[in-house]
């Protein structure tokens, strides 16, 4: 498994009178009820991640997600960074909310409609679709599975990642695109 690093971004939150995450303090942090985080299976889920946590808890709200973005070529071995993780939530857009409310439970910083800082400034982004590929069930059965924090879960496959960077073909898609390609050949030798 590879890992993936992560600048901090900054930006205005939803919520009145919310401090951003850099100017947190531990008098302002309200942690989560680790009883609503189905300790019988985790343990104490308060000394798991937040990104784990948010796993957990999409989990248990019965919200189907898998990795997407670079995030989710690094976990497959991709040599290359990213400035956030991009979660592909299997919801219409227009329930954002439910995805919100969760984040919000877990002290995460609320920036945008679909962008969150978790409450170690770790950047997510909620993908309600993503161009270039099937949808989101036929995706699902051709992910990966892996084990990230104690949490089994799916990973959009490279060859998917790949089709969606042809198709969007932004300027950092175009310079993935080669990238993706020689990890795809190189594992289809192996």
């Amino acid at each position: 498994m590879g890992s993936y690093s992560c600048e901090k971004k900054r930006g205005t939150s939803s919520k009145k009178n919310k401090k951003l995450p850099q100017q947190r303090g531990r008098s302002d942090i309200n942690h989560t009820n680790a009883s609503t985080l189905s300790p019988k299976k985790m343990g104490d889920e308060s000394e798991l991640p937040p990104i784990a946590r948010l796993f957990l808890a999409l989990k248990e709200n019965g919200i189907r997600f898998q990795i997407a973005g670079m995030t989710a070529g690094l976990l497959q071995g991709v040599p290359s960074t990213t400035l956030d993780t991009d979660i592909w939530i299997d919801l219409p857009e227009r329930k954002y909310v439910a995805v919100q409310a969760i984040c919000e439970k877990l002290n995460s910083t609320i920036l945008a409609k679909t962008v969150v800082a978790l409450e170690d400034d770790l950047l997510v982004n909620f993908l309600y679709r993503v161009d270039g590929v099937s949808s989101f069930s036929s995706e699902w059965k051709k992910a990966k599975k892996l084990v990230l924090h104690g949490q089994t879960i799916k990973i959009l496959s490279l060859r998917s990642l790949l089709k969606s960077k042809m198709f969007l073909k932004r300027e950092k898609d175009l310079a993935h695109i080669p990238i993706l390609k020689a990890v795809i050949k190189r594992l289809k030798k192996s």
